[in-house]
């Protein structure tokens, strides 16, 4: 009886996503002894750290539109990901991020900057990590908090249009935060 017990118990958890597993070299951020809802990754070979909200490990639609931190001791590097996973090629070579009060930002990109990939028959693979300037974060920052719909485009041969939710946004600008704050002096 105990066995079925656990056993619903167990699957409603996993159907509900309300478990998600973040693998062991992701270490949680804390924030004067409180956790934060970011996690850092440290290669260290290359003596850098990464760090991306948890949404990364279980949400795919976040994963589209992602923004991270890379920083060593020296500097820090504020990136947007654009992540594009379909049965179709898009070669992408612009990218829009607009909200409803006609605020937008554009990249121009090349093919040849992408990760572009067949996983698997039907199932391609186009992504690109932009670095973002501090006035560009700012820029995105704003953007991200002024409007109530966001949403991305990915302009190519093809073209691929997504809405960026409430979660996700939030979940960028919490990057975008700690970003600002991040003090390279105290690492």
């Amino acid at each position: 009886m105990k066995r079925i017990k656990f056993f619903i118990i167990a699957s409603a958890l996993y159907f509900c996503g309300c478990v998600f597993l973040i693998p062991h070299d992701y270490v949680p951020i804390h924030i004067d002894g409180n956790k934060i809802p970011l996690y850092k990754f440290k290669d260290d070979e290359k003596g850098i750290s990464y760090i991306y909200h948890k949404y990364k490990f279980y949400s795919k639609v976040y994963e589209r539109c992602m923004v991270s931190i890379t920083h060593n001791r020296k500097q820090k590097r504020l990136n947007l990901n654009f992540h594009y996973r379909g049965d179709d090629w898009l070669f992408y070579d612009r990218i829009v991020v607009m909200n409803d009060k006609k605020d937008r930002m554009i990249w121009a990109v090349h093919n040849l900057d992408q990760n572009v990939d067949i996983l698997k028959q039907g199932v391609t693979l186009e992504e690109i990590d932009l670095p973002l300037t501090d006035e560009q974060a700012l820029r995105l920052e704003r953007l991200l908090k002024n409007g109530q719909v966001v949403k991305f485009w990915l302009m190519g041969q093809e073209d691929a249009v997504f809405t960026i939710s409430d979660e996700d946004r939030q979940a960028n600008l919490d990057v975008i935060k700690y970003y600002k704050q991040l003090d390279l002096a105290i690492i």
